[in-house]
């Protein structure tokens, strides 16, 4: 089988005569073409992969046909060079990118809605790398977001608690005292619960946070 697979990249990718032997520096060449070759069908599928899932997220044929915020995270999202989990050299077909990507958007929302711009920590944020790595955001196993702690981070909102994050199913800590957040949390927030939901006193109801910071 490794012989038969070495033809047919030598059939694809070398010049050479087939009655010439198969040096090594030319199977080296060999494999770098095929490599370059290889990465650049992925790249295409993810590429198609990306535009197809933000016309069905936004439910638009193109993001030039979105304004403001929604058109900024469908740019984002539908370029692959912002997204370094899909651009490596290799990435599993297995990894729950349509979930990933819901998440990834839903964190969007959640920087440019709140203010994002002017967090005193946003290292990573609205960056290439996974949104694992993004501050204050941690993920389980199977790229779920888990966590969200952000105290005393200059947040600041106009009239309602960050209704974005309900969109994270597997949320079991959330802190984000010590903030400009207006509004009660989302009585679907509350019923998500969560092991641990610290907030400011203004932001909490009855039997929603596990800890209440005094404002």
């Amino acid at each position: 089988k490794m012989m038969n697979h070495t033809m047919s990249l030598r059939n694809a990718f070398s010049t050479l005569p087939l009655v010439d032997e198969l040096t090594a520096p030319e199977l080296t060449r060999i494999l770098d073409l095929y490599n370059i070759d290889n990465k650049a069908e992925r790249a295409t599928v993810a590429e198609t992969f990306l535009a197809e899932w933000a016309a069905i997220y936004f439910n638009a044929d193109s993001c030039s046909d979105l304004e403001g915020t929604d058109q900024t995270i469908c740019d984002y999202i539908s370029r692959l060079e912002n997204h370094d989990t899909m651009d490596d050299d290799y990435y599993p077909l297995e990894y729950p990118y349509d979930q990933w990507l819901h998440e990834r958007t839903s964190l969007m929302r959640f920087y440019y809605n709140n203010d994002g711009n002017i967090w005193y920590d946003q290292v990573y944020w609205i960056g290439s790398t996974d949104h694992c790595t993004w501050w204050g955001i941690t993920c389980n196993e199977d790229h779920s977001v888990t966590s969200i702690v952000m105290p005393n981070n200059e947040m600041r909102t106009a009239s309602e608690f960050p209704i974005e994050l309900v969109q994270f199913p597997a949320l079991d800590e959330l802190d984000l005292s010590g903030n400009r957040i207006q509004g009660l949390i989302p009585g679907e927030l509350c019923d998500m619960g969560l092991t641990t939901l610290i907030a400011d006193s203004n932001n909490c109801h009855s039997g929603c946070c596990t800890q209440v910071v005094p404002k």
